[in-house]
């Protein structure tokens, strides 16, 4: 038997009543977690909506604006508000009238549902059944973070640690800083819940050598969970997942050559297969799409350099809170207006040779770059290394996490040689944290083990003794230098960055100014604050390492429960921060000054589209976010998307070039003269909310002012010459030049009311005419299907100033009709004289057949389920 795998014959499964109090204790963790998220009435959210500027302006017009109430959480995430909120309501909309959403024109004028990276495929998502869509979230975290604890403590059983151990483990993942600081990147926890089982169906393949229906069995639980996880769309992620359970099960082939291991890895390769299968109805459309995405091509080594970890955050590990806590606010401004929330560890804020990216924008965001599983759990898996029974495991995992952190700081040669693995560079570095966190997790619990087993403790009682040293020592220091004014000084500074930081450059640029206004008490308390909770911070880890050591100092009866106590209030207490709730109706109500938009709109019908122009030098976001009004049922032009197509930036770029969001769709103008482009008007964007600092000059004919009253200074412009979303033409202008193409439409004089520009060669093009009528109605105009009644006296085109995509098909009067690329964004149908109907619907072969590709590989699992037989 294999000392790194001591169970390999026979299976370790833990009672019904360990099992049942470790998913009893992972509820509880998840319930003191969540709190006021789960509660009626209450949405989960990084930070209440008034953050934004359309929703604050219209507080402080009311005079309802609570500054300390508003700004709480993280400000910096707005994820939840970019993406989820908006795919959560359209999944709830559509499942409820018995669809699966393949096509939303909530967002940017219409795109793909599943290239957004929202799920449906999904079972979780039955809960939109059941909870109104912004309520549901709370519950939604809370089902994640019980399966990942649950799932978590099922593994580590398996490579046979005691019962202990495995709840150490599952508090660890259940509450660890990686699962809290993904709070608001759903898609993130998703994809990674897969992690645990899809371990579990590879020992069972590998070590166990499970043969017959056990096999089968096996074999269908790793596809089954491979799939979910790239049914998320999270590439990131479940290739992590992926690779590191190909590289357990290859370990496990190695450890077990002598008994046919080589052999054993054939399963492992048939479930990853079917698995692949199963999620093509999630990844195909995005594979798809990223060939034709605005990002194609975004990422480069120098980029990633840039966005990689400094070996200093390995900090975060032990002090995650370090000068990083809830309600820490930059200083006032010179209106008196408070500052933004800092979620910064020391290591990103004070340690780094660079703290600003090449683009100039802020390093790290707090919540990308923890990955703490808490102090305890942390000097466990230090102490998985002296384990005998499990040593290759816990040298395996533990290398795995190393090797991981190596490659986020894009430290040679492991990152050069992880670019060698397809995707796993392929973003943002600090995701690989998960590959730190997830074998922390396992290591833990092996080190605990050792522990309870009265094998070796000195690994951990080591660490432990120098993080309580570390910390007296640091809380020593404070205490003897906190009366020095120089010292006081100091620590303003640290607080308030530096001259360089973008933050800083908000409030003045000048930080001895900023510290003026600290020592002339402009902020009364806040630096006192601030102290307190450094020395909180160290406060806590003296008291945490104390207590480890206490009950490391010999095995008794409490021993555990002194570990799991004190883990969990460590974790709970950190992650304060990051959950905020607010009353549902705060989120799901419509600004004041979009009313008159709400008022326009009819069922069925197409919804007049609103865009924002802010100032040149603003955020593509500012004012109301991306997909935020698509959230709120509105027709919205701007849009935030993982994939965007290219075409969609390229056609904005054509009006306004500084619009985008670099690559991840289109945001607000800049430009005024955007609201006079012919291409405006052709894709019917018929409101602009702005601020009054733009200067605009409104005339009574072209660009009405519909703001109400109690707005603050945004305002509400009407453009009276959008266009009807269809419209009948006849002079075509074929360009197959994409440069040509793109500078014709971009001219401000072109007629876009009577010439569309094709692109294919094989377009008809109608004979000229010099007397032509036709009468164009859009009867239906729902988010998959489209119906035009056109009567006109010649043939031309029918041009629909929708997005175009491969997956929508077009029938004129029942017979398939060739839908063209319009003006290098739209459709366009060609027809004859006469009276015609006209139908798109998103149900074209690339629509339908990853769907029905995934059902088939299904079935397959399904059948190799229930026909095997789960493991002893």
């Amino acid at each position: 038997m294999s000392d790194a795998f001591p169970d390999q014959g026979h299976a370790v499964t833990p009672s019904r009543r360990e099992q049942w109090q470790a998913v009893l204790l992972a509820f509880a963790c998840a319930v003191l977690f969540l709190r006021g998220g789960l509660l009626p009435g209450n949405a989960l959210v990084p930070h209440p909506p008034e953050l934004f500027d359309v929703v604050m302006e219209q507080e402080r017009a009311s005079g309802t604006f609570d500054a300390a109430e508003v700004f709480r959480g993280n400000v910096g995430m707005t994820d939840k508000y970019l993406q989820s909120l908006c795919w959560d309501r359209v999944m709830q909309d559509r499942f409820a009238a018995g669809e699966l959403p393949r096509w939303t024109r909530d967002i940017g004028g219409g795109a793909p549902f599943v290239p957004q990276m929202a799920q449906p495929w999904q079972p979780i998502n039955a809960l939109l059944l059941l909870v109104p869509s912004v309520e549901w979230y709370g519950w939604w975290y809370l089902v994640h973070l019980v399966l990942f604890g649950w799932f978590a403590y099922r593994f580590v059983r398996r490579l046979d640690c005691c019962h202990g151990a495995g709840l150490l483990a599952l508090v660890a993942a259940t509450l660890g800083m990686w699962t809290q600081c993904k709070l608001h990147h759903n898609v993130i926890l998703t994809a990674a819940l897969s992690l645990w089982p899809m371990l579990s169906a590879a020992h069972e393949l590998v070590v166990r050598g499970v043969r017959g229906r056990a096999r089968r069995f096996a074999v269908g639980s790793l596809a089954l969970w491979t799939g979910l996880s790239w049914s998320t769309g999270f590439v990131v992620i479940a290739l992590q997942a992926s690779y590191l359970t190909a590289a357990f099960a290859l370990l496990c082939a190695v450890r077990a050559r002598a008994d046919g291991g080589w052999r054993r890895l054939l399963p492992v390769g048939l479930g990853f297969a079917l698995g692949a299968a199963l999620s093509f109805a999630n990844m195909l459309p995005i594979l798809l799409a990223s060939a034709e995405s605005a990002r194609q091509g975004q990422f480069d080594l120098e980029l990633l350099r840039d966005l990689a970890l400094e070996g200093n955050q390995l900090l975060a590990a032990v002090w995650p809170d370090l000068l990083s806590w809830p309600a820490d606010r930059f200083y006032p401004d010179a209106d008196n207006a408070l500052g933004y929330v800092t979620r910064m560890p020391l290591s990103q804020l004070i340690l780094l040779e660079e703290p600003l990216r090449a683009d100039g924008t802020a390093f790290q965001n707090w919540v990308e770059t923890s990955f703490a599983v808490g102090l305890l759990p942390l000097a466990a898996a230090a102490n998985a290394l002296a384990s005998r029974r499990h040593r290759w495991c816990a040298w395996f995992f533990l290398l795995v996490a190393a090797a991981a952190f190596w490659t986020a700081t894009a430290s040679e040669p492991l990152f050069t040689t992880a670019t060698l693995l397809p995707g796993l560079t392929a973003g943002d570095l600090r995701r690989l944290l998960f590959l730190v966190a997830a074998p922390l997790v396992v290591a833990s619990a092996i080190g605990a083990d050792a522990w309870l087993r009265s094998g070796a403790r000195w690994p951990a009682q080591t660490l432990l003794a120098a993080v309580a040293a570390a910390s007296a020592f640091a809380l020593l220091w404070l205490w003897q230098r906190s009366a020095e004014p120089e010292f006081v000084r100091g620590l303003a500074e640290l607080f308030v960055a530096d001259a360089d930081h973008p933050t800083v450059q908000q409030i003045g640029g000048d930080v001895d100014l900023v510290v003026q206004k600290v020592d002339a008490d402009a902020a009364p308390g806040e630096l006192a604050a601030n102290q307190r909770a450094l020395q909180f911070t160290f406060w806590r880890s003296l008291l945490v390492a104390i207590a480890g050591l206490v009950a490391l100092a010999r095995v008794r009866q409490w021993t555990v429960t002194v570990l799991l106590a004190a883990t969990m209030t460590e974790l709970l207490v950190l992650g304060l921060g990051p959950v905020q709730t607010v009353a549902s109706e705060r989120v799901t109500r419509v600004p004041r000054v979009l009313e008159p938009v709400v008022q326009q709109q009819r069922a069925d019908l197409p919804r007049p589209r609103i865009q924002r122009l802010v100032p040149k030098d603003a955020q593509p976001n500012t004012g109301l976010p991306g997909n935020l009004p698509g959230f709120l049922g509105l027709a919205d032009a701007n849009a935030y998307n993982p994939l965007p197509p290219a075409r969609f930036e390229e056609y904005f770029g054509c009006i306004d070039e500084t619009c985008g969001y670099g690559g991840a769709g289109v945001g607000a103008f800049r430009d005024p003269a955007a609201l006079t482009h012919p291409l405006t008007d052709l894709y019917g964007i018929r409101f602009v909310l702005t601020p009054l600092d733009v200067d605009i000059v409104p005339t009574s004919q072209e660009l009405l002012d519909r703001t109400p009253s109690n707005t603050g200074r945004y305002r509400l412009l009407e453009r009276t010459t959008a266009m009807p979303r269809a419209t009948f033409v006849r002079e075509v202008d074929v360009i197959a030049d994409e440069g040509a193409r793109l500078a014709a439409l971009g001219a401000k004089d072109r007629n876009v009311r009577t010439r569309v520009v094709l692109e294919s060669p094989d377009a008809p093009v109608p004979a000229a005419a010099e007397d032509w009528r036709a009468d164009v109605e859009v009867t239906l105009h729902d988010d998959e299907r489209v119906v035009v009644r056109v009567d006109s006296s010649h043939d031309g085109y029918l041009r629909l100033a929708d997005p175009f995509d491969a997956g929508w098909r077009a029938t004129t009067d029942g017979e398939d009709a060739d839908i063209w690329v319009a003006d290098h964004y739209l459709r366009a149908v060609y027809v004859g004289a006469g009276e015609h109907e006209v139908v798109f619907t998103y149900d074209g072969a690339r629509a339908v057949w990853p769907l029905r590709l995934s059902l088939l590989a299904l079935l397959v699992v399904l059948w190799a389920l229930f026909t095997g037989r789960r493991p002893a």
